[in-house]
């Protein structure tokens, strides 16, 4: 529904792999890149830790002023009938300040306040039965979550969230094969609001008054996956073969309500007004069902093929997606140092709620005005509608569902070659491309009886990148990572995401399709570990690219020139971390496994003060001015490592 995360409390996680391309086939309901998180199972034995307990002091002139952070964590877990029942509760508290340059002292913060609980449960029903059961509770709440150089803290957006989210997983192993089946529940309610019901006020300097969107949504979802593991078969190789199905039934109900807003020129003359009609309530549902065949085929020590395809069906988007996916990996050489690893796939998204409710929102009511301040004509009423088009020509309707869902196509090659016993290295190629993507823009804009705002699903987007990468082990010395990125992003500006999550734009222009904001031509990262004399570790990380993109626009918020034309300067930030490791007292025999680390820390070593914001409209007479300089910081580190 636009802001949809589920915090994971750092104790209770086991791994975590960042997919660009996760071919397996799965894997459903997104169109980008994929990220898996595997949880800890319950200890056997009753184990406990407490971690991150001492704050981090916020230093103003050289004096203490309040907490800038403290993150304490708790796990705690072991049997609660020996080899036949575990449990494990991991619980996270978090409380930030971040400040944001720019901005005075101390109207300068985003404060963040949440907490996250993982309870889970593990019963061993026989030796081939296993059922685990698992609770997570999570809230969190952001004061000014979007303050920046140009929004102060009266015009931001709070932001909140809360839930729970629950899964039942039940494994049966029989001599055919492994019976997997997965139940999952979800509520997330989430809102945002700002600080008072002033009217929105945007000039050429920033944004004044207070934020104009409000918002309640409370979501659930319930969730099905049963899938079967063959047991291995053999023919010209060996193949493990795993079918599936995934059952996805959502609804949301919620609210949107907004104030006017003015956009004001530079002399204090009201340019253009935007007012709002309608407080209705909003619902909307979706259901998808999804099948999936997957095979992992090893020809050889040198070959294996994974293949598979996944036919999804959508109450809301496309009643049949078919998507086939296939990767590889072959080893070459007489001693296999190198790895050839290929892929290309089909990945179907979800539809959002968000599109499925769109007609539901509050209308827009745009009037103009002139120098002399009066209206320049009647104002143009903008109706929330799905858009057609046949043959070019825009159709409008209120009712039904968006139309279709997002689809992907991902392709990749790799290379990795090990050079020796201490260097590997590694190129790669991947393209990406998004079609059907939900955009929101005005048509008609000005036309009696005529205007909509209208959601289509003409939108897509395109990203390339070449990766070259060395990886070096010094053995007990440390080691380095160095990489090397070149890439292109491009795409339609007005994705519906953008336009309203998380938070509603206050001006929608008609849709580019352009460089999007997130374009890095160029980008070196670097990181290590080393050992120095007399026990001392350091730890460099260096992040080296070319700047972000941004546009120039005119008093009414337009376009000037090309999106995105714009970039802010190239990038720079050397961050350090310098510790040492110390035997634990003898009274903490019970944590003789463990060591006490003290050391510092410093972030943008070099002080760059790489900018983050830049007045951006001609009509400001600061116009062009960087701002937003971020500084270095240091601080020290006391931790308890195993």
């Amino acid at each position: 529904t636009g802001g949809f995360s589920v915090g994971v409390p750092l104790t209770s996680v086991e791994t975590l792999n960042v997919f660009e391309a996760p071919y397996n086939s799965q894997y459903g309901g997104f169109s980008g890149g994929l990220a898996t998180i595997e949880t800890k199972a319950p200890p056997s034995l009753w184990q406990y830790s407490l971690l991150d307990l001492v704050p981090g002091a916020r230093v103003k002139k050289g004096h203490i002023s309040g907490i800038s952070a403290e993150t304490p964590r708790l796990f705690l877990g072991g049997p609660l009938l020996r080899n036949r029942l575990n449990i494990s509760e991991s619980f996270d508290y978090t409380i930030k300040n971040t400040p944001v340059r720019g901005q005075p002292w101390p109207v300068n913060e985003n404060r963040l306040r949440g907490f996250t609980s993982f309870t889970n449960l593990q019963a061993v029903l026989s030796p081939r039965h296993l059922l685990t059961a698992s609770v997570t509770a999570f809230s969190s709440r952001s004061q000014f979550a979007d303050i920046n150089s140009l929004v102060p803290q009266s015009a931001s957006s709070n932001s909140g969230s809360k839930g729970t989210f629950a899964t039942v997983k039940e494994i049966d192993q029989f001599s055919s094969g492994t019976l997997n089946t997965t139940f999952r529940y979800t509520q997330f309610k989430s809102n945002a609001y700002g600080q008072g019901d002033q009217d929105l006020v945007m000039n050429p300097e920033g944004l004044s008054g207070n934020a104009f969107n409000r918002w309640t949504r409370t979501a659930n979802q319930f969730e099905m996956l049963p899938a079967f593991e063959f047991a291995r078969k053999t023919w010209h190789g060996s193949h493990d073969l795993k079918v599936g199905t995934d059952v996805v039934h959502g609804y949301y109900d919620g609210t949107n309500h907004s104030n006017p807003i003015e956009v004001r020129r530079e002399d204090g003359s009201l340019a253009e007004r935007i007012d709002f009609s309608g407080f209705n309530p909003l619902h909307g549902r979706e259901t998808e069902v999804s099948e999936f065949v997957q095979d992992h085929w090893v020809l050889s020590d040198r070959l294996a093929v994974d293949s598979g395809f996944r036919l999804t069906a959508q109450s809301n988007g496309r009643s049949a997606a078919f998507a086939p996916r296939l990767g590889l990996v072959y080893s070459m050489g007489t001693e296999r140092k190198t790895v050839l690893r290929a892929g290309s796939g089909f990945f179907y998204d979800r539809v959002p709620l968000l599109a499925a409710t769109f007609p539901q929102n509050p209308t827009r009511m745009v009037t103009l005005y002139n120098q002399a301040g009066l209206a320049a004509g009647p104002p143009a009423v903008l109706q929330n509608a799905y858009l057609d088009f046949d043959g070019g020509r825009p159709t409008t309707r209120t009712s039904g569902d968006p139309g279709t869902s997002p689809r992907n196509l991902t392709w990749n090659v790799e290379l990795e070659r090990e050079l020796n016993s201490k260097a590997t290295v590694k190129l790669s190629y991947l393209q990406s491309q998004v079609s059907d993507l939900y955009v929101v823009a005005p048509w008609g804009e000005g036309t009696n009886g005529d205007s909509v705002l209208g959601l289509s699903h003409t939108g897509n987007s395109r990203y390339r990148e070449l990766q070259a990468g060395v990886r070096y082990r010094l053995g007990q010395r440390g080691n380095l990572n160095v990489t090397y990125l070149h890439s292109q992003a491009k795409g339609s500006l007005n994705t519906l995401s953008n336009t309203y999550a998380p938070f509603e734009q206050p001006i929608i222009r008609p849709n580019v399709n352009d460089y999007l904001p997130s374009d890095i031509p160029d980008r070196l990262l670097s990181s290590g570990v080393f050992q120095l004399p007399r026990g001392f570790t350091i730890s460099p990380v260096v992040d080296l690219h070319t700047g972000f993109r941004y546009s120039n626009v005119d008093v009414l918020n337009n376009y000037v020139g090309r999106p995105n034309s714009q970039r802010f300067p190239t990038y720079f930030s050397l961050d350090m971390k310098v510790y040492r490791d110390f035997k634990l007292p003898t009274f903490a025999a019970r944590l003789k496994d463990h060591r006490l680390r003290i050391g510092i820390y410093a972030l943008d070593v070099t002080n760059r003060q790489n900018p983050h914001d830049v007045y951006n409209n001609i009509a400001s007479p600061v116009f062009g001015h960087l701002v937003g300089f971020q500084h270095r910081v240091t601080g020290m580190l006391i931790d308890i490592v195993k």
